[in-house]
């Protein structure tokens, strides 16, 4: 299912923290990253990325730079998972909502089961996921994170390399 496009940016963003102390979100993350990239795409979390074409990330803010890497990449996954801490993650995705509604079309909001969005983000309570509208994918564990990635990456690169919107 691999279409080599190796500048098919993909984004990930999620909590890098885990509300019951583990590394299970970061590490979670890391996994998504390394999967995406060993089937040859420019998969990156935040923290691993230092530039993006000839633009230097490293004396940006936090919330700068994830507002560059968010405008600069072609597919930005949001992972949001039970155990991981959702505040930051939410005012990401809210502010890229609300500054830029024209991106919508390139996030991906990757749900896990049993885990019900904030009214803020709920497209059908009225809130910032209604802009767009993003499209949102539910998993089961790790294994169908993957999965899920990798199909939404593959229609992606399909569509980037057709030059068209997926």
């Amino acid at each position: 299912m691999k279409i080599p496009v190796p500048d098919l940016r993909v984004f990930i963003l999620g909590s890098y923290r885990s509300t019951d102390g583990s590394r299970r979100d970061i590490g979670m993350l890391s996994l998504l990253e390394r999967h995406l990239a060993g089937l040859g795409y420019d998969s990156f979390l935040a923290i691993n990325r230092k530039r993006i074409d000839d633009l230097d990330l490293r004396g940006l803010s936090p919330r700068e730079k994830t507002l560059r890497l968010a405008k600069n990449s072609d597919l930005n996954l949001f992972v949001f998972s039970t155990t991981g801490v959702r505040n930051g993650l939410v005012a990401e995705l809210t502010e890229l909502q609300s500054r830029f509604p024209g991106l919508s079309w390139k996030h991906v909001v990757l749900l896990e089961k049993g885990l019900a969005l904030s009214s803020i983000l709920d497209e059908s309570e009225g809130g910032i996921l209604s802009v767009g509208p993003v499209k949102q994918i539910e998993f089961d564990d790790e294994r169908g994170l993957l999965e899920i990635a990798e199909q939404v990456a593959f229609n992606y690169a399909l569509a980037k390399r057709m030059g068209h919107r997926p």
